[in-house]
């Protein structure tokens, strides 16, 4: 907060000098920006009852953020978003400072979702599927590509092919969790050491996809099989999955769309996909399923954790 408090006084100034000058000096888009985020800054604080002069100094402000950035609970955050050293730069760059700003309201916004506890209890299921996801799909990839140095893939095929679109399903299933992860990184980034394992799974998925079991599906799909038409649907979600990023289902979160309990995520998100209520809540019923038949028999213990767009966070106050 103190350095966009400085840079909006360094504009300030710089509007004032211009004004007793030339007068011909442009406002840019980015200070615009730094006096608009200042402003929503400046009003929160004093309906809060803050006093803008008792706020640290900038050098006060930077050299604290930068100590933080040493802390246990805080080392996943800076190994992956390299904050200390954005931090350093962003004292001489008005546009890091923004992006800085922005990130820290988002992330703020997604750890006030739930609380640390609940943070936790899902961050845990997503690792115990994503471990379970891995170790079937590399299996199916190992039993894939013997199949074809042996020369009897058209054979397995043929007896297996609902088999490899079960695969199919866990695959999914997988790219899911990975759009929760994606969406909900700050949950696991505070749980420390989880996101390097999570990460290590997701690239298993990947791995064992891209090594045979796609190509495998895609077999089915060309086949006069009676699983054809499942797996011709399943490889269209799939890769209808594949074109989402995270920025696209942010209205789906705003107009308060049903999500699916364990994943979090907005049930119409999934081309295809189907729902069911289990225990009197609402799943993907392949997540349902894959939770069921490799996780545990019993519904996952979660909170109802209510998900909003991270726009609302536009009139936040949070330190910078």
């Amino acid at each position: 907060m103190a350095m966009i408090f400085q840079y909006n006084k360094d504009i300030k100034e710089a509007q004032k000098n211009s004004a007793h000058s030339d007068g011909n000096k442009k406002e840019t888009a980015i200070e615009r920006e730094i006096q608009e985020i200042w402003e929503k800054l400046r009003d929160s604080l004093l309906a809060e009852g803050f006093r803008i002069e008792e706020q640290p100094s900038r050098d006060e402000s930077i050299s604290g953020l930068l100590n933080s950035t040493k802390e246990e609970h805080i080392k996943d955050f800076e190994q992956h978003y390299h904050l200390a050293d954005k931090i350093a730069l962003a004292q001489h760059d008005m546009s890091l400072a923004v992006e800085l700003y922005k990130h820290s309201v988002s992330t703020l916004h997604t750890l006030g979702l739930a609380s640390k506890e609940e943070q936790c209890d899902y961050v845990a299921a997503w690792y115990s599927m994503f471990l379970s996801c891995a170790q079937e799909l590399q299996h199916g990839a190992v039993l894939w590509q013997e199949s074809c140095h042996a020369k009897v893939h058209d054979l397995v095929i043929s007896e297996g092919a609902n088999w490899f679109v079960a695969l199919g399903e866990i695959y999914r299933v997988a790219r899911l969790l990975h759009l929760s992860l994606q969406y909900f990184k700050p949950w696991v980034l505070a749980d420390p050491g989880m996101f390097s394992k999570m990460l290590a799974c997701w690239d298993s998925c990947i791995n064992a996809w891209t090594s045979g079991l796609e190509t495998a599906l895609k077999t089915v799909v060309d086949s006069n099989h009676l699983a054809a038409p499942a797996g011709k649907a399943l490889l269209e979600s799939i890769i209808s999955i594949n074109e989402l990023e995270v920025a696209n289902f942010q209205h789906c979160l705003a107009n308060n769309e049903l999500t699916c309990r364990l994943t979090l995520l907005p049930t119409g998100l999934l081309q295809g996909g189907k729902v069911v209520v289990w225990n009197g809540n609402h799943y993907f019923v392949k997540v349902a399923n894959f939770w069921a038949n490799r996780v545990s028999s019993d519904p996952p213990r979660l909170s109802l954790v209510h998900i909003s767009s991270m726009d609302s966070t536009s009139n936040s106050c949070l330190p910078c």
